[in-house]
C-alpha cells in the first residue's frame, strides 16, 4: 500500500482590514501598516529524537525549527523578542509542554496581535474511522493511541478559532511532511492528516511542501542539514522571492520562487510544492540587510554541483515491504556506492544493481532517490575536483598537472549520470558541458609528447579545441573551458600570448577569484618569454584576489627566480612551508632556488629529498635537482646510478620526466668520460622522443660536449649549432653552448668567432639565472687569459663569485688568473676553494699549463 506523506503547511490565516498588523508578523495584509503597539507571540516545535522507538527518528526537523525561531528573532523575520518566542526540540518537545504553550497563547494574545505555531516532525493518525482526527506526534508520544499523548488537530483547531474570535492573526507552519512506518501506515494515516490540516481553517493561505502521492526531501547540502522546503521558505521570505523589488512578498511570489526551486533541487525525484488562497497576500517585509547578507553568502559558497538526498524514514517503511532478495541487492548497491565501485562489469558494480531495483515494482517511491543518488556517486569526485580547481586548492592543480590519469574515466561516469538524470534535468547541460570539457583535457594532456610530430600535436590541439567550444556551447558562463583553450596557446613558436590572454581574460571575466588564468597569462610572459614586468603585473593581479593563496606565493617566487632575486625566491619558499607544511612544491622550488642560484648544493639535497618523501611523482623538479647536486658535489657517478636507477624501473614517467633525468644523466656520463654509454642514453632519449623543447636543447648540449671532448671538433659544432635551433625561448642551456662554441672556435686559431660566441654566451642569463652561466663566464674568461687579457678576465672571475658564491669555476678561474701573474699563494688559494666546493676535474688541475710552478712545489 502506498504511504503518503503529510505536507508542510503555512497556513496564514486573513483577517479583516481593520486589524493592525505588528512589527515582526510574517503575514502583512494589503492595506495595513505595522504598529509598535501590537506584539507577535511565537510556539515553534521541531522533534528528530522519538521516545518510542517504534517511531523512527528523523535527521534534521529540530534544525528546521532552530532555524525558523532564529529567523523570526532577526531582522529578517521581523526581530521578534526572544520573550516571545518559545522554541522546544526533541526531548523538551512533550506534549503537555507543547499544550500549555499554546493554551497560553490565549492569554497572552491581544487583538491585533499575531500567533505563530511552527511544528516539524511526524503526523499521523491510527484508523480510517469517519472524522478521525489527525495527530502531531510530540517527543513522549506513543506509538500508538495517539488520542492519549499527541497533539489532536481538533484541539488545535479550538485553539486557533479561539484566537481568530480575539481578532488575533494566527500563522500556522507545519513541517509535519515525514513518512516511516507509523501506525497509520497501513491506513495513509499522514495523507489523512495532511487532508485534514488541509481542510480546517477556512480562509486560509497555504503553503505546502509537496502535492499529494510525493514524499518530501532533506539532506546535508541545505545549509549542512535542513528539509529543502524549509529551507528555500525562510530564503524566499527574506527576500529572495522578492521578484518585483518592492520589499515584500506576496503569496504569487513565494510560490513561484517555491516552484522554481524545490523540483531542481531534488530532481529526479518528484516534489512540487503547493499553494492556495489569495495570490496577492503579502507574506513578509524585506529587510535590506538581511537579504544583502544572505545573497552574500550565497556568492561566497555558490557551487555547481549535485548532493545526495534522503527522504524522511521512507526508506524503512519501502523496504519493510520487498522480499529478502530485494533488500539484499538494496544494501549491496548501498556498499558499491560507498566503495566507488560503480562501472565495472561485475554483478556487483553499482550499475548491474541498479538496473535490478529500478525493475523492482515494491521500490518504485525510491526510485527517484536510487536515481538521484546514483548520479550523485558518480559525479561525487568529478565535482570535488572541478569545485576543488575553482578554489585554487593546490592539491588539485598538482594533481591536474601530475596526474592526469585520475581524470581519464571522467568522461564515462558523466555520460552514465546523463543518462540517469534525463534530458530534463536541471543541470543536463552543466553535465554536458563537463564531458565535453574533460574529454578535451584526456585529449590535450598528450600534446607534450607531440612536440617532434608537429602534424599530430596540431591535430591534437584542434581536436581538443572542439571540445572545449562544444563545452562552452553548452554551459557559456563555466570559466574552465576558456581557460582550457588558453592553455592550447601556451608555448607556441611564435608565441601566441595575444590569444593565450585574449581566452584567460574571459574565464577571469566569468570567475574574477579563480587564480589560474592570472597564473598562466604570467607564466608565459615571464618563462616563455622573458617578460618580466607583464609577467609581474598578472601575478599582482592575482594575488590582489588571494594574498596568501599557496599558488600565487608559488609562482611569486618563481619569478623571483627569473629576475635573479634568489633571497627574495628563498623567502616566499619558506612562507609557502610555513603555510603548508605538507605540499611539496615549496620544497622543490626552494631547492631549485639554492641549487641553480646559490650554489648550496648540500643544502637544497635535503630540501630535494623532503619534497620527494611527500610526493615521489611530482616529476622532474626534485629529482633533476637531486642527480644536479649530484653532479655538482663530486658525485657524478652516484648521479648515474640513480638516475638511471629511476630510468629503468619506473615506466610511468612521462615524455619531459625521462627526458629531464637523462639530460643530468647524460651529463654525469660525460664527465666520467663514459662515452659509450652516453651514446646509449642519447639514442633512447631521441627515439623515444623524451623531453620538452629545453631538455631536449641540455640533451644536445651534451652530446655535443662529449663531442667537444673526443675530439671531433666538427661533430661538435654541428651538434651544437643544431641545439640552439631546437628551442624558440631563450634556454638556460644556451650560455655553455655559446661557450663551447667559442671553444670550437679558439682551437680552430679563430679568435673573432670565438670571442662573439663567448660573448653571446655570458649575456645570456637563460631561463633560471646562473647555474650554467658560471661555466660560460669561466671559459670566456680562460680564453681571456691566453689572449692576454688578464683583467678583463678577472672581471668574468669575479662577475661568477658575485652571481654564484658556491660556484668552483670563481675558485678555479681566479686560481688561473693569479698562476698568470706569478701569484703562487693566492693561486693554490684559489685551487683550494675551488676543490673545497667540489671542483669535479682533479685530472685538470694537472694537465694546466700555468699551474706547472705550483706542481713543482
Amino acid at each position: 500500500m502506498k504511504i503518503i506523506v503529510l505536507p508542510v503547511l503555512l497556513l496564514l490565516t486573513a483577517v479583516s482590514a481593520s486589524a493592525q498588523p505588528v512589527k515582526g508578523a510574517l503575514p502583512i495584509t494589503q492595506t495595513a501598516t505595522p504598529s509598535t503597539q501590537n506584539s507577535t507571540w511565537a510556539v515553534v516545535v521541531g522533534i528528530s529524537d522519538y521516545k518510542a522507538t517504534e517511531i523512527p527518528d528523523l535527521r534534521f526537523a529540530d534544525r528546521d525549527a532552530e532555524q525558523f525561531a532564529a529567523w523570526l528573532k532577526n531582522p529578517a523575520g521581523g526581530s521578534i523578542p526572544d520573550e516571545n518566542v518559545f522554541l522546544l526540540t526533541n526531548e523538551k518537545a512533550t506534549n503537555s509542554a507543547i499544550g500549555l504553550l499554546l493554551y497560553d497563547l490565549l492569554g497572552q494574545c491581544q487583538a491585533g496581535d499575531m500567533a505563530i505555531f511552527y511544528f516539524s516532525g511526524h503526523g499521523d493518525l491510527e484508523t480510517k474511522i469517519r472524522n478521525q482526527p489527525g495527530f502531531l506526534l510530540a517527543h513522549d508520544s506513543p506509538s500508538k493511541a495517539y488520542a492519549t499523548n499527541a497533539l489532536d488537530l481538533r484541539h488545535l483547531g479550538d485553539i486557533v478559532s479561539t484566537l481568530l474570535d480575539q481578532q488575533v492573526r494566527v500563522v500556522l507552519v507545519t513541517d509535519a511532511c515525514h513518512s516511516g512506518k507509523l501506525a497509520g501506515s497501513d491506513t495513509g494515516g499522514s495523507q489523512a492528516t495532511a487532508l485534514a490540516l488541509q481542510k480546517q481553517f477556512a480562509n486560509t493561505v497555504k503553503i505546502m511542501s509537496c502535492q499529494p502521492n510525493e514524499y518530501s526531501i532533506e539532506g546535508e547540502q541545505w545549509d549542512g542539514g535542513r528539509g529543502v522546503f524549509s529551507y528555500h521558505l525562510v530564503e524566499g521570505l527574506t527576500g529572495l522571492a522578492d521578484r518585483d523589488t518592492n520589499s515584500a512578498v506576496t503569496l504569487f511570489e513565494i510560490r513561484r520562487y517555491l516552484e522554481d526551486r524545490v523540483p531542481a533541487d531534488v530532481a529526479p525525484h518528484p516534489q512540487m510544492p503547493l499553494t492556495d488562497g489569495d495570490l496577492n497576500f503579502r507574506l513578509a517585509g524585506v529587510d535590506a540587510d538581511a537579504l544583502a547578507a544572505l545573497r552574500q553568502r550565497k556568492s561566497d559558497t555558490k557551487k555547481a554541483r549535485l548532493d545526495k538526498i534522503a527522504t524522511k524514514g521512507l526508506e524503512d517503511e519501502v523496504l519493510a515491504r520487498a522480499d529478502t532478495l530485494t533488500r539484499a541487492r538494496y544494501r549491496a548497491f548501498q556498499r558499491a556506492l560507498a566503495d566507488h565501485n560503480l562501472l565495472t562489469p561485475s554483478d556487483s558494480s553499482a550499475d548491474v544493481l541498479f538496473g535490478h531495483l529500478m525493475s523492482t515494482e515494491v521500490l518504485r517511491p525510491l526510485h527517484g532517490v536510487l536515481r538521484r543518488n546514483y548520479a550523485v556517486a558518480l559525479l561525487d569526485e568529478v565535482q570535488q575536483a572541478l569545485n576543488a580547481l575553482l578554489d585554487n586548492d593546490p592539491y588539485e592543480a598538482n594533481a591536474w598537472n601530475f596526474n592526469p590519469a585520475k581524470y581519464a574515466e571522467y568522461p564515462r561516469y558523466l555520460q552514465r549520470s546523463m543518462e540517469i538524470l534525463g534530458e530534463n534535468h536541471y543541470m543536463y547541460r552543466t553535465l554536458l558541458a563537463k564531458k565535453y570539457y574533460f574529454e578535451g583535457y584526456n585529449i590535450a594532456k598528450n600534446i607534450g609528447n607531440l612536440e617532434d610530430e608537429p602534424v599530430r600535436r596540431d591535430s591534437c590541439k584542434v581536436a581538443a579545441k572542439a571540445k572545449f567550444l562544444a563545452a562552452i556551447q553548452a554551459e557559456p558562463e563555466a570559466a574552465y573551458p576558456y581557460y582550457a583553450i588558453s592553455d592550447l596557446y601556451h608555448y607556441n613558436a611564435p608565441s601566441r600570448v595575444d590569444s593565450l590572454e585574449w581566452w584567460c581574460s574571459q574565464a577571469i571575466d566569468l570567475s574574477p577569484n579563480w587564480l589560474a588564468p592570472y597564473l598562466l597569462i604570467s607564466y608565459e610572459y615571464g618563462a616563455s618569454l622573458l617578460q618580466m614586468e607583464p609577467s609581474e603585473i598578472w601575478l599582482r593581479k592575482a594575488l590582489a584576489r588571494h594574498p596568501k593563496s599557496y599558488l600565487a606565493l608559488e609562482r611569486l617566487s618563481w619569478l623571483k627566480q627569473w629576475q635573479g632575486k634568489a633571497d627574495e625566491s628563498i623567502a616566499i619558499s619558506q612562507e609557502m612551508i610555513a603555510l603548508k607544511p605538507g605540499i611539496f612544491n615549496a620544497y622543490s622550488t626552494l631547492a631549485t632556488t639554492l641549487t641553480l642560484m646559490k650554489g648550496e648544493y648540500i643544502e637544497s639535497e635535503k630540501y630535494c629529498l623532503k619534497s620527494l618523501a611527500i610526493n615521489p611523482n611530482q616529476g622532474w623538479w626534485a629529482q633533476t635537482d637531486l642527480l644536479k647536486n649530484h653532479l655538482r658535489t663530486r658525485r657524478a657517478a652516484q648521479a648515474v646510478e640513480v638516475g638511471t636507477n629511476w630510468l629503468n624501473k619506473d615506466k610511468t614517467y612521462s615524455s619531459y620526466d625521462k627526458g629531464a633525468i637523462v639530460s643530468v644523466v647524460l651529463s654525469g656520463l660525460v664527465q666520467l668520460g663514459k662515452y659509450p654509454v652516453a651514446a646509449y642514453w642519447l639514442n633512447t632519449a631521441k627515439t623515444g622522443q623524451w623531453g620538452n623543447p629545453p631538455i631536449k636543447t641540455h640533451i644536445a648540449m651534451e652530446e655535443g660536449r662529449m663531442h667537444l671532448l673526443q675530439g671531433d671538433l666538427k661533430k661538435a659544432e654541428q651538434t651544437l649549432l643544431h641545439a640552439l635551433t631546437i628551442d624558440v625561448s631563450p634556454n638556460e642551456s644556451w650560455p655553455v653552448i655559446y661557450a663551447l662554441l667559442g671553444d670550437i672556435k679558439a682551437l680552430e686559431n679563430k679568435p673573432t668567432e670565438a670571442e662573439s660566441y663567448y660573448i653571446r654566451g655570458v649575456t645570456n642569463s637563460g631561463f633560471l639565472g646562473h647555474f650554467f652561466r658560471d661555466e660560460a663566464m669561466f671559459r670566456y674568461g680562460r680564453f681571456l687569459l691566453a689572449q692576454n687579457r688578464p683583467a678583463e678576465a678577472e672581471a668574468q672571475f669575479r662577475e661568477i663569485g658575485r652571481i654564484l658564491p658556491k660556484s668552483y669555476f670563481h675558485g678555479y678561474g681566479m686560481a688561473l688568473l693569479a698562476a698568470t701573474r706569478g701569484q703562487q699563494q693566492e693561486a693554490l688559494d684559489g685551487l683550494e676553494k675551488s676543490l673545497d666546493n667540489f671542483w669535479p676535474e682533479a685530472g685538470s688541475i694537472h694537465e694546466e699549463p700555468l699551474f706547472k710552478k705550483i706542481l713543482k712545489t
